[in-house]
């Protein structure tokens, strides 16, 4: 079985600016910032699940990144989404030789970083304290 991630579309709104993506978990109203190569990851995730083979081999070949080094990014990236409720998992019983490649998203000409999710709070705090 082969595990998969897709946005929990139920649970989040968001919204890309400069090449980020600002996201606000609905039921708890925490929001969150991700990076452009993060927002890379959350476009593909969007409408289709996506495995952790296809985001690492995406992020390889879209930023000239070792796969290595890429899988341990993703890993990491997905992790910190899925704690979040974010987006979901689902194991099915598509092999990696049967999944369908995924659609090209184009990667700005920007340095290398690791994907990156950052909680900056909660959204009904900010707006009461005025900041």
């Amino acid at each position: 079985m082969m595990k998969t991630f897709q946005v929990n579309r139920d649970s989040v709104s968001f919204s890309v600016m400069d090449d980020e993506v600002v996201i606000i978990h609905t039921e708890t109203s925490d929001y969150f910032g991700v990076n452009q190569p993060g927002s890379y990851l959350w476009n593909l995730m969007l409408d289709r699940h996506c495995s952790m083979d296809e985001l690492s081999q995406s992020i390889s070949s879209g930023y000239g990144v070792d796969e290595g080094e890429a899988r341990k990014d993703v890993a990491a990236f997905l992790d910190s989404l899925v704690d979040s409720n974010l987006v979901l998992t689902n194991s099915d019983n598509t092999s990696s030789s049967d999944s369908v490649e995924l659609p090209t998203t184009s990667v700005p000409p920007a340095p290398y970083e690791p994907p990156d999710l950052v909680r900056f709070g909660d959204l009904e705090t900010l707006i009461l304290s005025g900041e």
